[in-house]
């Protein structure tokens, strides 16, 4: 084998490597998560990007004539707002219809 072709077996090992790391990096570090609000009729709320691991910070409650709202929920379950973000999610508004 030829030494050239060795320097470009080496090189193209060695950006496969930093292509790795980097993902590795991007992945720890920097990756970011939505987080959808959705208020179910009430007021719209904005989503928001999560760094991961990171909390979503609560928005105001959303307003809806005739109904108290009672919250945001995940899968069913009231949501935790101190729990870190680990993939993209939708809250759902619970609402109690007033009267």
């Amino acid at each position: 084998m030829k030494k050239q072709d060795k320097l470009k077996i080496a090189l193209s090992g060695i950006a496969l490597s930093l292509i790795g790391v980097g993902s590795i990096i991007y992945m720890t570090f920097f990756k970011t998560y939505d987080v959808i609000f959705d208020s179910k009729m009430g007021t719209s709320i904005e989503a928001q990007k999560v760094k991961k691991g990171e909390n979503a910070i609560k928005p105001n409650d959303p307003v809806m004539t005739g109904y108290t709202f009672e919250g945001w929920y995940l899968d069913g379950e009231k949501y935790d707002f101190d729990k870190g973000i680990e993939k993209n999610i939708t809250l759902e508004g619970k609402w109690q219809k007033i009267g």
